[in-house]
């Protein structure tokens, strides 16, 4: 338990709380600047801590074989996009969306390496218990950071700017906003049907009179 609760304090507890007072302590203009490098220099940061830890146990990647890897693989991503889509088919913002997808496809597969190894180190078995931690850690970790990266070099629509607010919309929000929006003017438009009658009635008849 002294190595799990090692592992937290390092590599969780004390990045959050530099994180945060950094937050607090540097100017405004150095946090923008912090903010549009940050989720690069995070992603970066990120893939290599996960190829320090996947390439520790290598071993034990190799003798899981290729299924173990694509089966990991494959629960990330499916993860990943069902994270998304369901929140996007009830209408939710686009930033809920992308928040989703990336809690639903990251789990803690640290603290399950830790425990395999604490329960079952010295089984002959343990290479095939670590292997899914080990891949998961570096599957989910690139590629929740690169995702999360691509989506804030994503512009926002403008569809979910404007009158109906700042916030980011989902694509089937933004579809319904759109609808919305046509049937709105074409309604405009036929009720200043009647009144674009009368105009060309007035102007006929001055003309006739004329």
């Amino acid at each position: 338990m002294s190595g799990i609760a090692h592992h937290a304090l390092f590599a969780a507890c004390l990045p959050l709380a530099a994180g945060a007072a950094l937050s607090a302590l540097l100017p405004g203009r150095l946090g923008a600047a912090a903010r549009q490098v940050g989720p690069a220099a995070a992603a970066s940061m990120i893939v290599l801590t996960a190829s320090t830890k996947t390439a520790a146990n290598a071993a034990a990647v190799t003798t899981a074989g290729l299924p173990v890897v694509g089966a990991v693989v494959a629960l990330h991503v499916a993860a990943l996009v069902l994270g998304y889509l369901i929140p996007a088919g009830v209408g939710a913002p686009g930033a809920t969306c992308r928040t989703t997808a990336l809690q639903a496809s990251m789990r803690n597969p640290a603290l399950g390496l830790g425990l395999a190894a604490a329960l079952f180190g010295g089984s002959p078995h343990f290479p095939l218990l670590a292997a899914p931690c080990i891949i998961s850690i570096f599957v989910q970790n690139t590629l929740g950071a690169w995702v999360a990266l691509a989506g804030s070099l994503v512009a926002p629509s403008p569809l979910a700017e404007g009158a109906y607010g700042s916030q980011p919309m989902s694509p089937r929000a933004g579809r319904v906003l759109s609808a919305d929006g046509i049937l709105r003017q074409v309604g405009g438009q036929a009720g200043r049907a009647p009144y674009i009658v009368r105009e060309q009635q007035r102007e006929s008849e001055s003309n006739t009179n004329r």
